[in-house]
């Protein structure tokens, strides 16, 4: 394993192969942020899923009748709803989370929102720094509930971009690198081959 990790690394051209690809990676990202979405909550589905079921035999296994396992079992059963869920309807998950997190985001606002207000307090620039985080946390929150597709869509679309200046910049960064190894090279061929073709000329 180590030897093939190490082929990998001294492959020359593998820093510009993994830049492409998370250029290309980061792009069908910001064309299809849905699909994007279906994809990794397959994955993460899958993933949940094999722990979810490794729990339940392990569960089984152990054959314990008390409150616990009773507690453990509906534990995993819901694990394994989740699973289920990513798995077959990962774009509906998705809105569900935004959803529930804008709730939770609204809730924490308002509860900083409403006793500033409603409270004499000095109100000095710290005091309306804090009312313009409140609000702008406060709005955020409405918009996961009103529109979390296009929330999430956004937010996918924005981790495309980052993935494609990644890439871009690996690639570049390749390209030269590899320019100046083969510039290297030459130099480091050419007194050599001078050498062979002065003993070759006498």
């Amino acid at each position: 394993m180590q030897t093939l990790l190490n082929k990998i690394k001294s492959f020359r051209y593998s820093e510009l192969l993994l830049g492409v690809c998370v250029f290309l990676i980061g792009l069908l990202t910001i064309i299809f942020p849905q699909t994007a979405v279906r994809i990794i909550g397959i994955g993460l589905g899958i993933v949940l899923l094999i722990i979810g079921i490794t729990r339940m035999v392990s569960l089984f296994s152990i054959k314990d009748e008390s409150v616990f396992f009773t507690l453990r079992f509906i534990g995993n059963l819901f694990f394994l709803f989740c699973a289920l869920g990513l798995l077959f309807f990962s774009g509906g998950m998705a809105n569900l989370i935004c959803t529930i997190c804008g709730i939770y985001l609204i809730v924490d606002a308002s509860t900083k929102i409403f006793p500033m207000l409603t409270r004499t307090q000095t109100r000095n620039s710290a005091f309306y720094t804090k009312l313009i985080l409140s609000s702008l946390i406060l709005i955020l929150g409405l918009a996961l509930i009103i529109v979390p597709g296009t929330i999430v869509n956004t937010a996918f679309r924005l981790v495309g971009v980052a993935l494609v200046f990644e890439g871009g910049s690996t690639i570049v960064y390749a390209i030269i690198r590899l320019r100046e190894r083969r510039h290297r090279e030459r130099h480091a061929k050419g007194p050599i081959e001078g050498r062979f073709t002065d003993k070759s000329g006498t």
